[in-house]
């Protein structure tokens, strides 16, 4: 019978640390070959409200450790000024969510093409105090919200 060594390594969050800094160690720089106001209204949320250097370290720490992960695009309406049940004047301001296993599932579908036609997730929340199932399913021109609330 022959004798095994066996070694253990306990390094993975240093290999993750290393592998993250390699990949996201220096800022992003957006850059445009001819910059109008689009281009700086685009790298003003993309650095200062989006934060995107710090989410994509985040994204790519949660894809090693779990293998799984999606970051979610979204607009939210802040400053919505009505008038008479009439709204005159709203902003709307783009924020983005980095969804990981230990949150919930989510699931990709692709049409005969192989292109994602539709996202799937799925996870846990509360409505009207009772912890319920939530599924919410995205496809390029609407978002369908499904809660169970019963069997």
């Amino acid at each position: 019978m022959a004798i095994v060594a066996k070694l253990v390594c306990s390094f993975p969050k240093k290999i993750v640390r290393l592998a993250v800094a390699f990949l996201f160690g220096e800022t992003i720089t957006v850059s445009a070959s001819e910059p109008d106001d689009s281009y700086k209204i685009f790298k003003d949320i993309w650095e200062k409200k989006l934060k995107m250097h710090l989410t994509l370290k985040r994204f790519a720490r949660t894809v090693m450790v779990e293998t799984k992960a999606a970051l979610l695009f979204y607009p939210v309406v802040v400053n919505q000024v009505k008038f008479l049940g009439i709204t005159i004047k709203s902003k709307v301001k783009l924020k983005v969510k980095l969804l990981d296993v230990k949150a919930g599932q989510f699931f990709l579908h692709y049409d005969n093409f192989g292109d994602m036609d539709a996202f799937i997730w799925k996870y846990k929340g509360k409505v009207e105090g009772k912890k319920v199932d939530i599924v919410k399913i995205y496809t390029s021109d609407q978002m369908i919200t499904a809660i169970k609330t019963g069997s």
